[in-house]
């Protein structure tokens, strides 16, 4: 798949901000799966 640059952005940045972003969401997942964990969920 080809990768889409923002002009202006560099490829080093676009993916310093996908892995950020994907860090962001693994964390957040964790978040929600420790807070539902109690009710079984």
């Amino acid at each position: 798949m080809a990768e889409k640059i923002q002009p202006g952005r560099s490829k080093e940045e676009s993916r310093c901000h996908c892995t950020a972003i994907r860090k962001a969401s693994r964390r957040i997942s964790q978040l929600y799966d420790a807070a539902l964990a109690p009710s079984g969920l």
